[in-house]
């Protein structure tokens, strides 16, 4: 008979084997095929079982077991070796992944870099008409605004001054209004009729200055910066393209520029001429992104056709001012002066004022010239044009009608104060002492004056009157002011 005992033995050992070998303890595996054997032969011995069946029955039970052993361990071992192929899979597959999204941010970057140059090529082509200053920055606006999204932004024009700079005008870039002109620039442009043309305020003064004197370090001289040049003295330098971040607090009186700021300068003769500013900037996804790297080539692409336009604006500029100034006395010449008196008298006309009109002319200016040679004459010439300038207002007209003549034309003024700027200026010249060759001189003018509506209803007739009165105090003895009839 089989011992009940002996048949479960093999059937437990081989679930006991299959579970330890599963669990990964082949030691305990082997273990407890050790224990059935010694179960078998016990059994044996015991007289449970014959020897050759039990002995059969338990090789068959070892050959399972150890079948299974090494099944499982090397069934392990594939899942071991699969799960770190899986892992190498997972780690290429990120590096994949990792590569695909480089790719796809440089073909973004280059998508939008293509776009930013067909964009400049817009800005160039929008930028090469204008000569006006005054047009300049509301375009400059408008072309910054197809890279960035910005809160406020300005142009401003600076010149030397000293060992700095000064303002000479500001324009706001969103409106391309003038928010501030040097007040000896906005004189000259109003009594040139240019100030609406260029875009200058209406008003400005001393005391409305927004952009004082700033020193070569950057330093301010005044309280009434414009966020602009606080950009500049921040940054130490507007002569680069810069672009900042703030990551904290920003710098004193910046308080308006709350998150970045940005410099394009530009130069005119090899001098920094100004520069413009942005801030609170961000920059548009389709033509420049989010990086500040980015935004900083957008902002250097975008200063080149800038600079040139600016320059281009300033060279018309100064085309235009040395076309209308005589070159030797730096006073106006006698058609731009003819011109500029005939929008004054149509003004008096529509205002009912008065505009008055002096001749000058230097005395015995050819004996004096044959004296002491050309070059002591055209000294003469620029000094007497420079008392002119000094004994008249900002709006007045100082012209060199030709030769040694000069005329002033003085805006809403009668005759009698005509003839108190006259007299004014025949003593100035009369005292002053001219260097001849290292010899001190003093020369003469003689002063005609005639007035709008008394003496003229037109611009020829009233300086026809005026010449008259010129020659009555030549042939009068010189040196003296005389008031047309």
């Amino acid at each position: 008979m089989l011992d009940p005992l002996g048949g479960a033995i093999p059937s437990v050992a081989v679930l006991a084997v299959l579970a330890a070998a599963i669990a990964g303890r082949r030691g305990l595996a082997i273990g407890i095929l050790c224990a059935s054997n010694a179960g078998a032969f016990l059994t044996v011995f015991s007289g449970g079982m014959p020897a050759r069946t039990a002995l059969a029955m338990y090789l068959g039970a070892d050959l399972l077991g150890a079948t299974m052993v090494l099944g499982v361990s090397y069934g392990r071992l594939w899942i071991a070796e699969a799960a770190g192929r899986a892992e190498e899979l997972e780690e290429k597959l990120k590096t994949v992944e990792e590569e695909v999204a480089r790719t796809r941010a440089d073909n973004d970057r280059g998508d939008r870099a293509a776009a930013g140059r067909k964009q400049i090529y817009h800005v160039s082509r929008r930028l090469a008409p204008i000569l006006d200053i005054g047009d300049l920055p509301r375009e400059i606006g408008r072309c910054a605004e197809l890279f960035f999204k910005y809160r406020r932004g300005e142009l401003v024009l600076v010149g030397k001054d000293g060992d700095g700079y000064k303002t000479l005008q500001a324009f706001d870039l969103k409106t391309g209004a003038g928010i501030y002109a040097d007040p000896d620039l906005m004189a000259e442009m109003e009594a040139e009729g240019l100030a609406g043309r260029f875009g200058l305020p209406k008003a400005a003064s001393a005391s409305s200055a927004l952009l004082p004197v700033v020193s070569a370090e950057g330093e301010s001289g005044g309280g009434k910066d414009s966020i602009g040049l606080k950009c500049a003295m921040a940054a130490g330098d507007f002569s680069r393209v810069i672009y900042r971040e703030w990551t904290g607090e920003p710098p004193p009186g910046m308080e308006g520029a709350a998150r970045n700021f940005a410099l394009m300068p530009f130069s005119y003769r090899g001098e920094p001429a100004g520069f413009v500013a942005l801030w609170d900037i961000e920059g548009k996804p389709e033509t420049v992104g989010e990086s500040a790297s980015e935004i900083e080539g957008a902002l250097l692409a975008l200063s080149q056709p800038v600079d040139l336009a600016v320059q281009k604006c300033l060279l018309y500029r100064e085309i235009e001012r040395l076309s209308r100034t005589d070159p030797s006395t730096e006073v106006y010449k006698r058609w731009f002066f003819l011109r500029r008196m005939h929008e004054e008298l149509e003004r008096s006309m529509r205002l009912g004022a008065q505009l008055s009109l002096l001749m000058i002319d230097i005395d015995h200016f050819k004996n004096y010239n044959d004296a002491y040679g050309h070059q002591v004459g055209d000294a003469v010439l620029k000094r007497v044009a420079s008392f002119l300038k000094g004994n008249v207002r900002a709006q007045d007209l100082v012209c060199r009608y030709g030769g040694e003549e000069f005329m002033v034309g003085l805006v809403q003024t009668s005759v009698e104060g005509a003839a108190q700027v006259a007299e004014r200026i025949r003593r100035s010249v009369e005292a002053f002492e001219f260097d001849a060759g290292g010899k001190k001189t003093h020369i003469t003018v003689s002063l005609g004056a005639a007035s709008f509506p008394s003496h003229a209803r037109n611009l020829d007739d009233l300086i026809a009157r005026a010449d008259a009165a010129l020659y009555r105090a030549k042939r009068e003895g010189r040196n003296r002011t005389v008031v047309a009839d």
